[in-house]
């Protein structure tokens, strides 16, 4: 697990600490305070930067809206590419040292870098072509230059990415993710083929349990879930209950019964790694929010789950709470922008132990009462 985090040149983040992390997570924060981007930089840490999860940030962003909307055989000019969005004021450093850095705060040795490398294409006479890393070019010769992004880890570099193709291709295969992760975005849904193998992975294991189980929370007469493909592939999440025969699918169910699935199914797939939850509240109503965070809590501990969930909402704090006093291994942090002269509009975090957690729920219910 990490047991603090240290995120420097990515997204909203210039350079922001956090002391201490636990088991379970929340992070909270006002609209544009960098909630989402701190669980994009946990999932590039996981994923040792992964091409695939990367494109996928940069796509559900549209952040690629230039490259989709040129022609084919368009080349974009480097500084275009969507891949600056990444980086700090969305434009790519100028020094190695200005690249992303993400990790453990206490331990410097374990984070991972990305930062930008310039490769001189060079053609032999029998046609092959080669890259070749090269310091930054002369603005003549651009047109035999690609700008990739470098992935490091200790002392280990490789070229990962190139820069303003669509889609974004790898110059070598990615590394191996650090540990299993598992995202649940805003939305809260996956395509069919994502919900198929991570179902596939706990068929006929005490894990399926846990996911219907889960769904009792919401609906207790729930008595078993299946998945059954349709034309073309399609698979379809189907739901039984007691005392009836009918088949029902899952989406005909409600909003919450649908993110609790997915938010269940994913945890449960995330042994020895992180579950990564953007607005944990989305779609379960205040009332079932403490049972899903004592889920949560118990799943994680048994599969060795580091979770982090993002949230807006008062009510998930509290339910978060209530929860959380029962479990030391548990750390609220809260995302705000600085007010000092020094660095007025960073982003800064500040982290609450159990008992300061303690003083300002109990202090908001009392102005809120």
């Amino acid at each position: 697990m990490l047991d603090s985090l240290y995120i420097k040149n990515f997204r909203l983040f210039k350079e922001l600490s956090i002391k201490r992390l636990g088991r379970v997570n929340l992070i909270v924060g006002k609209n544009n305070s960098g909630k989402t981007g701190l669980l994009e930089a946990l999932l590039l840490y996981a994923s040792n930067a992964s091409p695939d999860w990367i494109n996928t940030l940069i796509s559900e962003r549209s952040e690629n809206w230039e490259v989709e909307t040129s022609s084919r055989n368009q080349r974009q000019p480097d500084d275009n590419s969507p891949l600056r969005h990444l980086f700090y004021e969305r434009h790519f450093p100028q020094s190695v040292d200005a690249g992303i850095e993400i990790g453990s705060l206490n331990y410097p040795n374990n984070r991972i870098h990305l930062h930008t490398r310039y490769y001189q294409i060079v053609e032999n006479e029998e046609g092959a072509r080669r890259r070749i890393p090269i310091t930054k070019p002369h603005p003549f010769d651009l047109m035999d230059v690609l700008k990739a992004l470098e992935f490091q880890e200790s002392r280990e570099s490789q070229p990962i990415l190139l820069s303003y193709l669509s889609p974004i291709e790898a110059i070598k295969p990615a590394n191996q993710p650090k540990m299993a992760v598992e995202w649940v975005s805003s939305a809260g849904c996956w395509n069919d083929k994502r919900v198929a193998e991570l179902w596939d992975n706990i068929t006929l294991t005490d894990l399926k349990e846990e996911v219907v189980t889960s769904l009792q929370i919401i609906e207790p007469k729930l008595q078993d879930l299946g998945l059954t493909i349709g034309t073309e592939q399609k698979r379809f999440v189907i739901a039984r209950f007691k005392a009836s025969k009918e088949r029902i699918p899952l989406d005909s169910l409600g909003e919450g019964m649908s993110r609790l699935f997915y938010l269940t199914l994913a945890l449960v797939n995330s042994s020895d790694g992180f579950l990564l939850i953007d607005e944990f509240e989305n779609g379960l109503h205040y009332s079932v929010q403490s049972k899903v965070w004592e889920l949560i809590f118990r799943v994680a501990k048994m599969l060795n789950v580091q979770v982090f969930a993002t949230t807006h909402s008062w009510d998930c704090v509290m339910a978060f709470q209530a929860v959380s006093q029962n479990h030391e291994d548990a750390t609220l942090c809260r995302l705000g922008r600085s007010i000092r002269k020094s660095d007025f509009g960073s982003v800064m975090a500040i982290e609450y132990d159990q008992e300061e957690r303690q003083i300002v729920t109990q202090a908001q219910s009392e102005v809120r009462g």
